[in-house]
């Protein structure tokens, strides 16, 4: 923690109100006063040795929290993206904290897999660090036998920190099965009771699995066919069914990575109805489309599987209409030789992508400068929301006295080419639908706690700066 004072000043610091041309006095790595410009050098005047940096016209932001972080660590494949690269790479895009999904090997299914996965964050992020639990369907093995899991040790894990907690509707796995109808709506009940947030990819595992299977054999398993295999019922069908659950459990539930605006009437009627629902999506679906998907093929695939302009544009209207509470990375990358090889099969080809350090810079080329979307709307987007929604909030999420000096810097109008070999994490991909774009908006400094981890492309802390942030109940 920062033992030396700061100041900071600029004309376009992002208060929770905001817009603002002021001071953040900065004690202890937390923010101690919100000043006038004037009040501001007043003070530096009276505070020997006091550092100082002046964000003139940029646009200061509160630190992102990502609320829908992978790392291949702990898993057999950490060459993929360690804790140390990839809270590097989450520090060059404005990321201050992660919030690290359940996933894993083994996964925060229970308090001893939670437990391994702080030791490694704790050794190894730049940035701070919080997690979802996982709760597991049970797995029938190739000899018949049913293996039930831990199922769902809720209590405990909400004992050991735990406010969030992540499922599947659709299999991704044995090391992360699916629910069925019965395990899920169980596992609302122990969340409900706890006072807890089920995340929830929504996608009909049956649906999917048929779609896919009949476009095989017809011989269209390139490009657009992954979205023709995952359409938009698959999605819509697992959305209302889980809002169904929620309403009958009580279960507050936050809808991972939405991918179609035409969940829309789900939700609206769901919130009516006083069902606690919070709306995630990622950069990927507010910036691509289906012809990415024909373009790159197993390097644009993610599930839910990007979709059609007209989507992607209503995704938008849900974001300016309040529908969409927080934009996540989904980050989840792998190396070009693991896909190339399933150029003629998009449906065997592994699903994810990376993104920690272009989600925000595509916010603000997409957000800022195409979609009329306001620099405190971005914020609540990246920050505030996540935040409290994973009871991180008033600590982090926002520009506020007392909280986490979790800062970035932000040149809205820098130009700058996106290439996988500038990449700070280990997946320095080449070939997928980011390489070569020209986005307007770049991340010039990232302050975690006071401290700056990033800066004009370099890292500036070593591992292990990052700590665990431990939810409040």
């Amino acid at each position: 923690m920062s033992q030396t004072p700061l100041l900071i000043t600029g004309k376009n610091i992002v208060l929770e109100n905001g817009l603002s041309e002021c001071a953040l006095f900065i004690e202890g790595g937390r923010i101690s006063g919100i000043l006038s410009p004037t009040a501001g050098e007043a003070l530096a005047g009276t505070v020997p040795g006091i550092r100082r940096i002046d964000a003139g016209e940029n646009i200061v932001l509160p630190g992102a929290v990502d609320e829908h972080a992978h790392m291949w660590e702990p898993s057999s494949h950490p060459e993929r993206e360690d804790w140390t690269s990839g809270s590097e790479c989450a520090a060059s895009g404005g990321i201050t904290t992660l919030i690290e999904m359940a996933q894993g090997e083994p996964p925060a299914t229970t308090v001893a897999g939670l437990e391994n996965k702080k030791t490694i964050a704790g050794a190894k992020s730049v940035v701070d660090f919080s997690f979802w639990g996982g709760c597991t369907g049970a797995v029938k093995g190739d000899d018949g036998t049913v293996t039930v899991p831990a199922a769902c040790a809720v209590e405990e894990l909400h004992d050991a920190g735990c406010t969030s907690f992540k499922v599947f509707t659709a299999w991704f796995g044995p090391g992360f099965a699916s629910l069925s109808d019965f395990e899920l709506y169980e596992t609302m009940e122990k969340v409900a009771a706890v006072g807890g947030i089920l995340g929830v990819h929504c996608e009909n595992s049956n649906l999917c699995d048929g779609f896919e299977a009949r476009l095989a054999a017809q011989g269209r398993k390139t490009g657009k066919a992954h979205e023709e295999g995952r359409p938009v019922i698959t999605e819509t069908e697992s959305i209302s069914r889980v809002l169904m659950f929620a309403r009958a459990t009580g279960c507050r539930i936050v809808i991972l990575h939405l991918a179609t605006p035409e969940a829309l009437p789900l939700i609206a009627q769901a919130r009516m109805e006083g069902v606690e629902v919070w709306v995630e999506t990622t950069a990927s679906y507010l910036t691509m489309n289906t012809d990415d998907l024909e373009q790159y093929g197993a390097h644009a695939k993610c599930a839910p599987p990007v979709r059609s302009e007209e989507s992607r544009m209503g995704l938008w209207d849900m974001v300016r209409e309040g529908y969409v509470d927080c934009v996540a990375s989904d980050h989840f990358p792998f190396f070009d030789p693991e896909r190339d090889e399933f150029s003629d099969n998009i449906f065997a080809a592994p699903s994810g992508m990376g993104g920690f350090d272009s989600m925000l810079p595509r916010l603000v080329d997409e957000g800022i400068h195409r979609q009329d979307l306001s620099w405190e709307t971005l914020a609540r987007l990246i920050a505030t929301n996540p935040a409290l929604i994973h009871g991180l909030y008033p600590r982090k999420g926002a520009i506020r006295l007392g909280a986490d000096a979790d800062l970035v810097i932000v040149d809205p109008d820098a130009e700058w080419t996106y290439s996988g070999k500038n990449t700070l994490s280990r997946v320095k991909s080449l070939k997928t639908p980011l390489e070569g774009k020209v986005l307007r908006g770049k991340v010039l400094e990232t302050l975690v706690r006071g401290e700056t981890v990033y800066k004009d492309g370099a890292i500036t802390q070593k591992a292990g700066f990052g700590e665990y942030i431990r939810p409040l109940p």
